[in-house]
């Protein structure tokens, strides 16, 4: 039986082009996709091998040997104990407090540091996650708060994130069964923040239980050498993965009267090649209860510069844009439609992209090599309320090649340039 629908394809020049063309495939044609290799799944629960969580000192775990390492959870227990005499004290550990815990993580072999994680880094990161990513973090990252009575009390908050280094993809997951010993290393930046209302509480003092929980996946003998042959077989293993660099941020105190459209100044120093720019605004600093402790700023305006020439002047409604995608529509952060928690108003981060976003994260789009552009300067417009302190950063997620030694598996970002 004849189908119309066939016949009048037929007649049309444009579907007989594509009907010749070399691109064309059958999609009914059996053919099994790609499949994994199956591989055992492992969970490990780590406490710190040395160190204390204090502001400025840090905490080191060793990082087992047990195959490749695809996933680093970071949980805390932050305790408060304190006295109060009135029903009108109120404590709070605020929204984003991990985010005052942490400084930065480390990721080091053999006592190397290969990649750096600030707490702005983890704040940009989030910016480009989506809704179903995003959900379970936003509920981390929350205030807790008591209302005091009288007597001793406790106010406890436990916090659970993870750890996500660049090279954490799939196909540049680490090999720490192969790799060099490796450590990761937590700097802790003000671990005793907290904010008080009303009567002032006496006699605080804080605790805390730190622990990581690893993942690794470890592949059969006639694979696991397999795999070993396939990468190995050179002299060394070269591998395209990512890295956060870290601007000087720039502070300012506001005076006694609110400032619209105040311009905050950046000299970008780093000279390697840049994928994506990532702008924020936080803040305030102080113990007093208030709603906007450290949320993010919105920002109203950013614009780069270099050798003289501009290269970017993007305000806010623009640069709700930025993550164009290879459809040629952007995507924003979709959980601004729903009715999900954003604890911090994570999506002030403002983000400038040189390549395209993608669901995966797993693609090289593009990058500009900040070496060759003298004098590159970043503006950030946004308005600050009077008598407070906030701080402007800028993070950079740059390009590199992580090597890595066939002999003894040695590491280390062999060219970012």
């Amino acid at each position: 039986m004849s189908n119309i629908i066939l016949q009048a394809a037929e007649s049309s020049a444009l579907l007989q082009t594509l009907n010749q063309s070399e691109s064309k495939i059958i999609t009914s044609i059996y053919s099994t996709p790609p499949c994994y290799a199956p591989s055992a799944t492992n969970w490990y629960t780590l406490i710190p091998k040395t160190g204390s969580v204090t502001p400025g000192q840090s905490q080191v775990w060793d990082l087992c040997k047990y195959g490749i390492l695809q996933q680093i959870v970071l949980s805390y227990e932050k305790t408060i104990s304190y006295n109060t005499t009135a029903d009108d004290t109120v404590v709070e550990i605020p929204s984003g407090d991990v985010f005052n815990f942490i400084d930065r993580v480390e990721y080091l072999s053999s006592s190397r540091i290969l990649c750096t994680l600030y707490s702005e880094d983890i704040i940009a990161q989030l910016k480009s996650l989506s809704t179903d990513e995003y959900s379970t973090i936003s509920k981390f990252i929350s205030a807790t708060s008591q209302t005091g009575v009288n007597g001793a009390l406790k106010l406890a908050q436990k916090v659970t994130i993870p750890i996500v280094f660049p090279f954490f993809q799939q196909h540049t997951c680490p090999n720490l069964q192969f790799n060099e010993p490796v450590q990761l290393r937590i700097v802790y930046r003000d671990p005793q923040k907290y904010r008080t209302s009303g009567t002032a509480p006496t006699g605080i003092s804080f605790s805390f239980d730190t622990k990581i929980m690893l993942r690794y996946k470890m592949y059969s003998e006639s694979d696991t050498a397999q795999l070993l042959a396939s990468n190995y077989e050179q002299e060394q293993l070269n591998m395209l993965t990512s890295k956060y660099y870290r601007e000087n941020p720039v502070t300012y105190t506001v005076g006694a009267n609110r400032e619209d459209d105040h311009k905050f100044t950046m000299e970008l120093k780093n000279v390697d090649v840049c994928q994506d720019f990532y702008f924020m605004v936080r803040g305030p600093t102080g113990t007093a209860l208030d709603s906007s402790q450290n949320k993010l700023l919105a920002i109203k305006r950013v614009r780069l510069t270099a050798s003289g020439q501009e290269l970017c002047d993007l305000n806010a409604d623009q640069l709700l844009y930025m993550k164009v995608t290879k459809s040629g529509w952007p995507v924003n952060s979709s959980y601004l439609a729903s009715s999900m928690a954003d604890p911090m108003d994570i999506n002030n981060v403002a983000l400038v992209q040189t390549g395209l976003w993608t669901w995966d994260r797993d693609e090289w789009t593009n990058g500009w090599s900040l070496r060759e552009m003298n004098n590159v300067v970043a503006e950030v417009y946004v308005d600050l309320p009077a008598n407070k302190t906030y701080t402007c950063y800028c993070q950079e997620l740059t390009s590199c090649i992580l090597s890595t030694s066939s002999n003894v598996g040695r590491q280390v970002i062999s060219l970012s340039n």
